[in-house]
């Protein structure tokens, strides 16, 4: 379980450093010089788009973090409340799904253990990990393996959510 949180945690934190990037693109003029256009996009929960949206947009970003909300999410898994979607990474650990929520770590970890209760989900021994600034808790439904990450920046006033499923 130990081994396991902590790639878990680890996994977390760097989709959430990824996550936080400002998607910078690299493209060259015709003098070969190179220049950096950004661009800004955000999915909110409802699936509705903001931001500005450039020709030649790519589903991936630089670490190749797909956009929005897979079609394989799990539909007893809610998203977290008021939150907008980052992206989502797949690997052999499962797929990681980053959401940003202007809630608590307190507030998503209670949400979560309260919903997924009520889905069938069990948090597993030794599986849960909550304070001030972050939230680590596991839960289990059969075969099915449900993480949650979740870390506070303050001074964004945002909490940076992952959910891993497996």
């Amino acid at each position: 379980m130990g081994k396991s949180l902590s790639v878990i945690l680890m996994l977390g934190t760097f989709i959430f450093f990824c996550a936080c990037g400002n998607n910078k693109k690299d493209t060259e003029n015709k003098d070969s010089t190179k220049t950096t256009q950004t661009e800004t996009k955000d999915q909110t929960t409802d699936g509705n788009t903001s931001g500005d949206k450039r020709e030649g947009e790519t589903k991936t970003d630089q670490l190749d973090m797909e956009k929005g909300l897979p079609a394989d999410f799990p539909s007893d898994v809610p998203q977290p409340p008021d939150s907008k979607v980052i992206g989502s990474l797949s690997s052999s650990e499962g797929t990681n799904v980053s959401f940003e929520s202007p809630k608590t770590t307190q507030e998503i970890a209670d949400f979560y253990k309260t919903e997924l209760e009520k889905a069938g989900y069990k948090i597993k021994p030794d599986g849960e990990a909550v304070s001030e600034s972050n939230a680590i808790i596991d839960w289990a439904k059969g075969e099915k393996i449900v993480s949650l990450v979740a870390v506070r920046d303050n001074t964004k006033n945002t909490c940076s959510v992952v959910i891993t499923y497996r």
